[in-house]
């Protein structure tokens, strides 16, 4: 269809006006109504209308799986933008992000982002109370001339590809739900070693490699953060639920289904930790390749196998953690996820292999719960797969969404 065309030789067209998007919501704390119907149910998702944020974040380079630059720099997260095809696209947005050198407000590097929406929940204290949006991310940020041209600053691989390099991650938007209009982000961005940005079966293959013991980190914000890749704690345990849904591209514009609700228990395993970013002797374990098996209501499933399958096995990625309590993000462990799994689709009984990235939160220090005011894990993992708008596997370079998946435990 012309829309798929539109949408791949574009990394979307972005259009915002007012009332673009019928189903968005004021700024308060709500449901996003993803859950209302039967599975595979086409249908609407209820947002708010998410602001511009700019604070301190961090640059970190790892070498070896070791902190070779800890950094703070300045970020602006522009206002997300609805992603247009044919009208507003259900769910998906383009994100700009602006990273500045505190203090000089020197731009160093910048880009867009595809952010594909996950889920939201309900987050706080006695004392406050944050409805909270997570989107996935994946795009291109390109360095600016004043970057060094050393592997620690800038990975050497944009050279290759047009002075952009590739990034996954993920942003929540918290809205303290007392007090309207206060917004508050958290975010990180993971360019990974050459294992899983640059190695045959990416789809920005670099022979001999570029980068194979650095791994580069945009994440914010940036105060109470500990930058830590050692030794988790790795995320663990059979999942109290959650939910899966699809994306249906043919239906673009309006691709959003309803979730299927996972049944529990959904397994988490962790295997052995370890290096995967050419270890030394001493190098930290920041990641571990992790079994998951999740199984739907409705019939769909995620397994990664056992072990997990390689040669792009599904791992957890150790960040650090923020330690300031009676604040967004709270107390909370940060990690990076991303490799393979298998997918069977109950809503269009196909079975695939895709490549998942994502991210987890161990949040501390606050109780979170869903609109129903069932409680739920302060284990938070969500994963999207990496497809071309045809459905064909992308790794390491922008692509859409087709599968999404979020777990709690």
């Amino acid at each position: 269809m012309r829309a798929f065309e539109t949408i791949s030789r574009l990394t979307f067209v972005a259009v915002l006006a007012a009332g673009a998007l019928a189903s968005r919501a004021s700024a308060q704390c709500g449901p996003d109504n993803l859950d209302t119907l039967p599975c595979c149910s086409p249908l609407s998702a209820t947002l708010p209308t998410f602001p511009a944020i700019t604070q301190q974040g961090r640059y970190v380079c790892f070498n070896s799986c070791a902190t070779a630059v800890n950094q703070q720099v300045c970020v602006t997260i522009n206002a997300p933008v609805p992603a247009n095809s044919g009208g507003p696209i259900c769910g998906v947005y383009i994100i700009r992000f602006t990273f500045r050198l505190c203090g000089s407000g020197n731009i160093i590097w910048q880009g867009n982002m595809r952010a594909q929406y996950a889920r939201n929940w309900l987050e706080g204290n006695s004392a406050t109370r944050y409805g909270v949006w997570r989107f996935l991310l994946n795009g291109d940020l390109s360095p600016t001339a004043i970057v060094p041209n050393v592997p620690n600053a800038k990975p050497p691989c944009v050279a290759n590809f047009a002075n952009r390099a590739y990034f996954s991650g993920y942003v929540d938007y918290a809205l303290d739900c007392s007090t309207p209009n206060t917004w508050f982000a958290a975010f990180a961005l993971n360019h990974d070693c050459d294992k899983w940005t640059h190695a045959a079966g990416t789809g920005r293959v670099i022979g001999g490699g570029s980068h194979a013991a650095r791994s580069y980190v945009f994440m914010g914000p940036s105060a109470g953060f500990n930058v830590d890749p050692a030794n988790g704690p790795w995320i663990t345990g059979s999942g109290t639920g959650e939910a899966m849904r699809t994306n249906d591209w043919p239906a673009v514009p309006n691709i959003c289904r309803a979730e299927e609700i996972i049944l529990a228990p959904a397994a988490y395993i962790p295997q052995t930790p370890m290096c995967q970013c050419l270890p030394g002797a001493l190098s930290p374990t920041q990641f571990n390749e992790t079994v998951i098996q999740v199984q739907g209501a409705c019939g769909s499933r995620f397994d990664t196998s056992n072990p997990p399958i390689g040669p792009f096995p599904f791992a957890q990625k150790a960040i650090g953690y923020w330690t300031i309590a009676g604040t967004f993000p709270s107390q909370a462990h940060l990690f990076i996820d991303h490799g393979t799994m298998l997918h069977g689709d109950a809503c269009t009984s196909t079975a695939t292999t895709e490549f998942m990235e994502g991210v987890t939160t161990l949040t501390g220090g606050v109780t979170l719960q869903d609109y129903a005011g069932n409680p739920l894990g302060n284990n938070l993992v969500d994963l999207g797969s990496s497809n071309g708008v045809g459905g064909a596997v992308q790794i390491a370079r922008p692509h859409v969404v087709w599968y999404l998946m979020g777990m709690n435990f």
